[in-house]
């Protein structure tokens, strides 16, 4: 039924995963609607699901948009082609009716003191639910869902979330919408967040040109294993799946397997991820993406160490100079089993361990710390690509090599 849009990097701390749950269970009381398909967030896909495909087909058929506003969100450029797939929707509805469906419901995550909307979110009132107490539009809604147990916000988030509900099964009941002809082709869907240009881009382009290759691509590399591969004494690991890259190293606390998190991070960063798992490929990987100007990030969990076959890979890596790659080993320290022997880093990365720079970071222990790390290794391997880069990394050799500087300006800046 409705399609909740929202910026990956404002769903830490599962508060957008609380407030969907809590919209699907109104929703579900007021509605005759079955359970399942009153509404869609992408953390619901299971491991190995083409989310790109996936999340393009819900926007070909859900009834209702709901975005989540803030600065975050008005800087994605994936969220701009969500809301540019389903306008589009609208704008079909509109030429045969004459009308455009009010099927876009807008709401505040962050108060509006703090955002910036562009042209076609100011178009859509937001604030209809002010009326309910001035915390909406004071606080937002992020830290009323943060607080909903505090006596002085919890009716006002329930008048809030009741509202909501009532808005959005009025006007579904009252306009229908025809499904796309075909779902939207999402890599090449127009941001409606993007300002239009003025004049025909510069070559080189930028996260909204049709580049197939350049340092807005970047390639996530999952050296991992399988739950059968790393079972404790043949009891199943909770951490793992059938593939390498449904690897979770941060259950409880989230349940996203860990690619999934980093492109979530690439995509609020307008890079386009790939996923993949650590293969014997890797050198010609690297290669490729070398040729390519593309970027490399080795998502490395340090039970790595008891696969022969992928340890031998990462230790090959380390005896290489790849200047458009990183490294980020991770761990759950709450998995008391895995806290207690933690192989080195030094195991299969001897050189990179003795003089690590910002493209290696031995100990990530959290969500958040991964979230803010990542960014940070993306933003400095760009800048070390196009030859900005404040610093330099060191070679094989312990020589300190300059990468040549390209042209052409960097995504996500």
């Amino acid at each position: 039924m409705f399609f909740l849009s929202y910026a990956h990097t404002d769903g830490v701390g599962c508060w957008v995963r609380d407030f969907y749950l809590d919209l699907c269970d109104e929703l579900t009381r007021k509605t005759t609607l079955d359970p399942s398909v009153i509404g869609f967030q992408d953390v619901d896909m299971r491991s190995g699901t083409r989310w790109a495909d996936t999340i393009a087909d819900e926007l070909a058929h859900c009834q209702a948009f709901v975005p989540l506003y803030s600065p975050r969100y008005f800087n994605s450029e994936f969220c701009g082609r969500e809301w540019q797939a389903f306008s589009d929707r609208l704008d079909a509805a509109k030429a045969v009716n004459g009308k455009t469906p009010p099927l876009i419901f807008p709401l505040l995550w962050e108060p509006p003191s703090v955002l910036c909307l562009p042209e076609v979110a100011a178009a859509v009132q937001y604030n209809e639910f002010s009326k309910y107490g001035t915390e909406y539009t004071e606080l937002g809604l992020m830290k009323i869902v943060k607080n909903k147990k505090d006596p002085s916000l919890a009716l006002g988030y329930d008048q809030i979330l009741s509202a909501i509900v009532l808005e959005i099964k009025k006007n579904t009941d009252e306009y229908t919408l025809a499904p796309a002809a075909s779902p939207p082709e999402l890599e090449t869907t127009r941001n409606a967040f993007a300002k239009m240009p003025a004049s025909p881009s510069a070559p080189g382009g930028t996260a909204d040109s049709d580049n197939t290759t350049g340092p807005h691509h970047v390639h996530f590399v999952v050296a991992s294993g399988t739950a059968t591969e790393l079972a404790r004494k043949s009891d199943p690991d909770p951490y793992y799946g059938t593939r390498p890259t449904d690897w979770s190293p941060f259950l409880p606390h989230d349940a996203e397997p860990l690619v999934r998190l980093a492109a979530a991070v690439a995509i609020d960063q307008k890079m386009t991820p790939y996923p993949e798992k650590l293969d014997g490929h890797l050198l010609e990987r690297l290669d490729d993406a070398d040729r390519e100007n593309e970027l490399v990030v080795l998502l490395v969990d340090p039970r790595v160490t008891d696969l022969p076959d992928r340890a031998g890979a990462l230790r090959t890596y380390d005896n290489r100079f790849d200047p458009n790659s990183a490294v980020m080993i991770t761990w759950n320290v709450t998995d008391t089993q895995s806290a207690v022997g933690v192989p080195e880093p030094k195991t299969v990365f001897p050189k990179k361990t003795r003089r690590p720079d910002q493209s290696f970071h031995a100990r990530i222990h959290s969500p958040e710390e991964f979230r803010r790390i990542l960014v940070e290794v993306l933003v400095y391997l760009q800048k070390l690509l196009l030859g900005e880069a404040d610093s330099r990394r060191t070679a094989a050799t312990d020589q300190y090599v300059p990468r040549p500087q390209l042209n052409g300006s960097m995504v996500g800046s």
